[in-house]
């Protein structure tokens, strides 16, 4: 249990960008704002990675009731495998979240 709550707290500080071009989506029955948001990942689904990411949107999605669902997308496939472009996309708002190590930066 705590592996996973380090592997949550390691995954919260990693993440960045939750931008406002995934605005609410109103098409729930409860009246309440819901959000899609898409998150890239730099490695494929068989890592440790990924299976934070999978674990935080899970939380994500229990703790909200459902009102907030997020994308997982595997080896950068928002930014065509480029990890450089990817922290572009995120700092220019064209991806809501990415999980990625911290040595990457834009050119």
């Amino acid at each position: 249990m705590l592996k996973k709550l380090a592997s949550v707290s390691a995954l919260a500080l990693l993440l960045t960008g939750c931008s406002a071009a995934s605005g609410p989506d109103n098409s729930g029955d409860s009246g309440a704002e819901s959000y899609s948001w898409d998150m890239t990942i730099t490695v494929g689904n068989t890592s440790t990675w990924h299976e934070g990411a999978e674990y935080f949107a899970d939380t994500l999605n229990d703790e909200t009731d459902g009102r907030i669902e997020v994308n997982i997308f595997t080896n950068e496939q928002l930014s065509g495998g480029d990890p450089a472009a990817g922290v572009e996309q995120l700092m220019n708002g064209d991806k809501d979240l990415s999980y990625n190590s911290t040595i990457i930066s834009p050119a």
